[in-house]
């Protein structure tokens, strides 16, 4: 509703798009999104998460979704620091969009990196750790891609289970394939002496599938 009824973002950046606002920006990622597969990052916030493993990683392409643009301004001037060219940064609600952008199979990893727990009951509806996310996200997941929870609240982490159980396709690791940078939240908690966890879950594409 923000995006739609706000104004317009006043920035311009060849690594940024603006699908709701600019309609000729769904085109261009269109063709960037051709070139998958794609490390997905739902909620940049200042962008260290996403600018350290696009160094990290220069090997990966990578997505990020913001719904804020001055955290999106933020997250483009830190890529612009690593010189990285392997990342694109998206103004929009990642539940709406993913959906409709990206192709079959095309993501080998997505990241939910400290979402906001919406206490309130009326605002549950906006969580991004529901069943209905994950489901939607499953023709989107390529197969083994991993899934990286992680948060400084216990009911973030008890929201993933429930949502990416066995029976949905999804098996929880140990722990995720490689080691993965800190994100600017977990900086702050580590220096507050915060504890933060972590869950990785992996999609196991059914055997039917396979043959689609």
């Amino acid at each position: 509703m923000r995006l739609r009824f706000g104004k317009p973002p006043q920035l311009e950046h060849p690594l940024f798009f603006c699908p709701v606002w600019r309609p000729g920006d769904s085109e261009l990622l269109a063709g960037y999104l051709a070139q998958g597969p794609f490390a997905v990052e739902i909620g940049v916030g200042k962008g260290g998460f996403l600018a350290a493993t696009a160094k990290a990683r220069p090997d990966w392409r990578l997505v990020g979704f913001e719904v804020r643009t001055k955290y999106c301004r933020l997250a483009l001037e830190k890529l612009d620091r690593t010189g990285a060219q392997n990342a694109r940064i998206v103004l929009g609600d990642a539940r709406l969009l993913i959906p409709s952008l990206f192709p079959k199979r095309s993501i080998h990893s997505l990241f939910v990196l400290f979402p906001d727990p919406w206490w309130k009951t009326r605002h549950h509806r906006r969580r991004v750790l529901d069943e209905t996310f994950f489901l939607a996200m499953r023709p989107l997941l390529a197969d083994k891609a991993w899934v990286v929870v992680r948060s400084d609240v216990p009911l973030v982490l008890d929201l993933a289970a429930a949502a990416m159980r066995p029976d949905v396709g999804f098996v929880q690791l140990e722990s995720a394939p490689l080691e993965l940078p800190e994100t600017d939240r977990q900086k702050a908690c580590r220096a507050r002496s915060i504890p933060v966890d972590e869950r990785c879950f992996q999609f196991v594409l059914p055997e039917d599938a396979h043959e689609n």
